[in-house]
């Protein structure tokens, strides 16, 4: 019960996030030239007993391209193996058609959009349609023999047709003997739209709406084998509603993680002007001591020849003084010799001059 509540719920968050149709979306543009374009297109298919009825089930995955008038039928016809009367079987030949949506005499305005469109979104001035729808054999037309199994063997589609909600008409075929490569129809003789416009003119000697289309038709066969009744996927059909979920989770997650790394990032760059400021103010303060080191060492290299010189002529003064010291020493001797000399000779002449008469001269 709890899972069936979450399923729900998780719905429900997924149809808000599609693109709504408008209520002019449902009305038709007669005025509107372009027709449908398909994308994308592939199938799986199950093949089951129920009842004694050999039933084939097909799951669609459709993306189109749409201008104003969205997408209303989508038919596709198959070919394949023939029964025979010794060997009877659900025989998938005539041009088997399944078909989408409803166009049983509908009549101009009364196109409905149906109920396999899961998202609409806008690219540019033109829309893409997602539809999944399933359709039984037992929708087919002409109606098959469900009390036998498939023919064995492989069942090719040959046409695709698609109608808009203004009733446009288009039919894409696949390639044949004469015609080598996939090609389109318009039947109502619209204008080719910029994609169409893209395409090789299969009648290139003449006007005409037939052009390549490059739906890959291998893709969509349907191989039957004897005694069959499993599934049998051949291309794995996309739940758009639980991808869409799955990546909106992952887009709020990557968007959580983007916020924290801009953080990160903002206080990294922060960090980082800050650093080049500090490895600016470095520099010019290495710069300013690489001068103030280069003004020193000059100043020592002056100093140091001044100190030499200082040195020198101290030394050749302290020689002079020695030299000095010793004649002075001389001369304080010699002096001190004539003094007693000079103070006997006065003795000797006061003496002499106190004689009388005195002698001439004192």
């Amino acid at each position: 019960m709890r899972k069936k509540w979450i399923i729900a719920l998780a719905s429900l968050i997924f149809s808000a996030l599609l693109t709504p149709l408008n209520a002019a979306d449902d009305q038709p543009d007669y005025s509107d030239t372009y027709v449908p374009q398909i994308k994308s297109l592939s199938l799986s298919y199950e093949q089951k007993k129920i009842n004694n009825q050999f039933i084939v089930e097909t799951s669609f995955d459709l993306t189109v391209r749409v201008h104003r008038n969205p997408l209303t039928v989508f038919k596709i016809y198959f070919m394949g193996p023939r029964s025979s009367p010794t060997a009877p079987c659900q025989e998938w030949a005539g041009a088997t058609v399944l078909e989408y949506g409803d166009n049983s005499n509908k009549r101009q305005g009364e196109f409905k959009i149906p109920t396999g469109l899961v998202s609409r979104v806008q690219v540019d001035d033109w829309y893409e349609e997602k539809h999944q729808f399933k359709i039984s054999n037992s929708r087919g037309w002409p109606p098959l023999n469900l009390n036998f199994a498939p023919c064995v063997g492989e069942v090719k589609p040959i046409t695709i047709e698609m109608l808009d909600l203004a009733g446009r008409y288009l039919r894409i075929n696949a390639a044949t003997d004469s015609i080598t490569k996939a090609h389109q129809y318009n039947f109502n003789n619209l204008p080719l739209d910029p994609e169409q416009q893209k395409c090789e003119n299969i009648y290139p000697n003449q006007v005409s709406t037939a052009c390549t289309h490059n739906i890959q038709w291998s893709n969509l066969n349907l191989t039957f084998t004897t005694g069959q009744e499993k599934s049998i996927s051949q291309i794995q059909v996309i739940d758009y509603q639980t991808l869409n979920i799955g990546l909106q989770s992952q887009i709020t997650t990557l968007n959580s993680e983007k916020s924290g790394l801009q953080t990160q990032i903002n206080t990294l760059s922060a960090d980082k002007i800050a650093l080049q400021n500090q490895i600016t103010t470095l520099v010019s303060e290495k710069s300013t001591l690489s001068g103030q080191i280069t003004k020193l060492t000059s100043e020592k290299l002056s100093l140091q020849g001044q100190l030499n010189t200082l040195i020198s002529e101290k030394s050749s003064l302290s020689g002079q003084v020695s030299t000095l010291t010793s004649a002075n020493s001389a001369l304080t001797s010699n002096a001190a010799d004539l003094n007693g000399k000079l103070s006997t000779a006065n003795k000797k002449l006061t003496a002499i001059c106190k004689a009388k008469p005195k002698p001439k001269g004192c």
